[in-house]
């Protein structure tokens, strides 16, 4: 890779300029909060506690964080939040370092910016979440193959991407990159076989980290993998394609994918066999294992598609740059920044600022942060709202804030509550937390939780009749696409 130089360093400002007054402020999307309690849960209860999201996916990126809890007087929530950030400051650099290596230092420049201004990286930088740190190991691996091509590169490499699958273990859907960046370069055999022997190597030591992590054997953890898939593993039909495409397309940002379109065609049309050759195979490598997977996996979100526009904008901007030579080099700068700009002020006004940072997600991230923030505080006074006796809550994506919320006030971890026959049940003291997920679900667990004694049924996600409501997301409510999932209104003392 090439030194860094004062592209690296404007890079590195844009990333601190937007997420360091943002970290923080709010907890981000559902799952984000869900890795918090399950810190929690880690650090109280140790690796065997129940209801540790996603441990058979992330043991690393839980044993890291406990370490450092451990080691310092910082609150979890705080390292997880510090991890993050610094995730999001080293992947500039890194980025456009490995871009530079693919094309020219100044497409890998506009190219890296767009790609962390997108909402889904943003968000990346500022919620207690692995993914981040998972897609900057990854970068760094395909640094160290780039910049050395011999076993010093194969045995970087692939201690880097052996972090980022201990820290997530589904970006193991990124791996073909490695042979296929061999292939566009037409390397011989005997390098595309050292290159598929990184994931392997990476796969191979990510699953005996994993056992040395939680003390479970390769059967049982790939048993645990394997049911956490066939769970969510469901083909789409009817509207429901709609919900799994929204984040693909809302992830990137509508503009930046007017981008990618338009410099793909470029480089199709007029790059010639050259360019087809250089991006055809890691375009490939990239993109379609990332689309394959996860539209096949039930709620699928922009988080999973945030590094799905990297490779396709190096691409784009291999094209677009070339095609701007003909004007001086200060003009093309101007004329690509001015476009930069006016796709970015599209963004930011469509779709508008909203909490809903799974399926469209806005470019006005700050606008986004606020509302979250201010749902934050509202579940933080239905927590404070208490009543005698027991506190049933039904629903899926506030519950993991309810929890934390009480995680963070009080000793103790949340235990397995039995007599209920859903996805999950836990509780917390006198609280209790019950998934719902559809009407019919809600209006039995409600009149399960309120048989027995001075027990109330709450929830934040459904009415007092059982119909859903919008808790997240509300500025889309009055769409009438929208209150066909959703009823219009939100009531916060609806049970």
């Amino acid at each position: 890779m090439r030194t860094p130089r004062g592209e690296a360093l404007i890079l590195l400002s844009l990333v601190a300029a937007t997420r360091l007054p943002l970290v923080g402020r709010s907890l981000g999307e559902p799952d984000a909060a869900r890795y918090a309690v399950g810190l929690l849960q880690w650090l109280r209860g140790g690796s065997g506690a129940h209801f540790i999201y996603g441990k058979l996916l992330s043991p690393g990126y839980y044993a890291a964080a406990a370490a450092v809890v451990r080691m310092t007087s910082l609150a979890p929530l705080r390292v997880l939040e510090m991890v993050s950030v610094a995730a999001a400051l080293a992947t500039a650099p890194v980025a456009w370092a490995v871009g530079s290596e693919l094309t020219s230092p100044e497409a890998a420049f506009w190219g890296s910016a767009l790609f962390l201004l997108t909402p889904a990286v943003w968000w990346l930088g500022i919620e207690p979440h692995p993914q981040g740190t998972a897609l900057l190991c990854v970068l760094m691996a395909m640094g160290a193959r780039l910049k050395w091509r011999g076993a010093g590169g194969w045995a970087a490499a692939t201690a880097a991407l052996t972090a980022g699958l201990l820290a997530k273990s589904d970006f193991i859907l990124l791996a073909g990159i490695f042979p296929a960046l061999e292939c566009s370069r037409r390397a011989g055999r005997g390098r595309i076989l050292a290159a598929c022997a990184i994931p392997a190597g990476a796969l191979g030591l990510c699953e005996a980290g994993r056992d040395l992590i939680l003390g479970i054997g390769w059967r049982a953890a790939q048993a645990g993998t394997a049911g956490t898939i066939r769970q969510f593993l469901a083909l789409p039909q009817g509207r429901e394609w709609i919900k799994q495409l929204l984040p693909i397309v809302a992830g990137p940002g509508m503009g930046v994918w007017a981008i990618i379109v338009l410099g793909l065609w470029l480089g199709w049309e007029r790059g010639g066999a050259r360019w087809r050759r250089r991006w055809g195979w890691p375009l490939a490598a990239w993109c379609v294992p990332l689309l394959g997977f996860w539209m096949l996996i039930r709620g699928n979100d922009a988080r999973h598609m945030a590094a799905l526009a990297l490779l396709p904008l190096w691409a784009a901007m291999d094209a677009i740059v070339p095609a701007l030579r003909t004007q001086a080099a200060a003009r093309r700068k101007v004329a690509i920044a001015a476009a930069a700009a006016m796709l970015a002020a599209c963004a930011m006004a469509m779709p508008p600022a909203s909490s809903n940072t799974t399926l469209f997600p806005s470019g006005d991230v700050p606008g986004s942060v606020a509302d979250l923030a201010d749902l934050n505080r509202e579940m933080s006074r239905q927590v404070d709202a208490g009543s005698q006796g027991t506190r049933c809550w039904l629903g899926n994506s506030t519950l993991p804030y309810l929890e934390l919320e009480l995680l963070r006030r009080q000793s103790g971890i949340l235990q397995r509550l039995d007599g209920f026959d859903t996805v999950y049940a836990a509780r917390f003291g006198s609280e209790r937390f019950v998934q719902a997920d559809t009407t019919a679900e809600a209006i039995a667990i409600a009149q399960r939780c309120e048989q027995a004694p001075h027990s109330t049924a709450r929830s934040l996600e459904f009415d007092a009749a059982g119909e859903r409501v919008r808790f997240f997301g509300s500025e889309w409510k009055h769409l009438p696409l929208a209150r066909r999932w959703y009823r219009a209104s939100f009531h916060a003392d609806a049970r």
